[in-house]
């Protein structure tokens, strides 16, 4: 299952208000869901080992869903990589909350996915490591 997919079925979920959602299991599935949740944008997720699905609990802060947003940035006809320097000095990467490392992070905030050699990371987690990738997508 692509990044895509798998940002659309929990985006539906959250829009259809639901409290969880179902995805097929696959291990950038996984990936993808642990940045989700490390960042606050989903609250757990479970494996069901006999089916080989997901169950994945959204998150939901006074009724508004945690995701609300979802920019995709690279395709697979079309691969957005950027360098650490693109990440921290350009403005047009992302909005300016994602360029103050020494703001608090706040899961309401946007975030960038991007694949690396290191796996999956968010736009800041990036600029720590020292690493840069390709732009899968933005989320707020």
């Amino acid at each position: 299952m692509s990044h895509t997919s798998v940002l659309h079925s929990i985006k539906l979920a959250y829009h259809h208000k639901s409290l969880y959602t179902f995805l097929p299991y696959s291990p950038f599935t996984i990936q993808i869901l642990l940045l989700l949740a490390r960042t606050g944008f989903i609250s757990h997720f479970t494996h069901i080992v006999g089916a080989h699905k997901i169950k994945v609990f959204l998150k939901y802060h006074l009724n508004i869903p945690a995701l609300t947003s979802v920019r995709f940035v690279s395709k697979s006809t079309r691969l957005y990589s950027t360098k650490l320097n693109t990440m921290v000095t350009t403005k047009k990467f992302q909005p300016p909350i994602l360029f103050h490392a020494n703001k608090p992070f706040s899961p309401f905030s946007t975030v960038s996915i991007i694949s690396t050699h290191l796996g999956l990371l968010t736009h800041h987690e990036a600029i720590k490591a020292n690493v840069s990738g390709i732009v899968l997508c933005h989320l707020s």
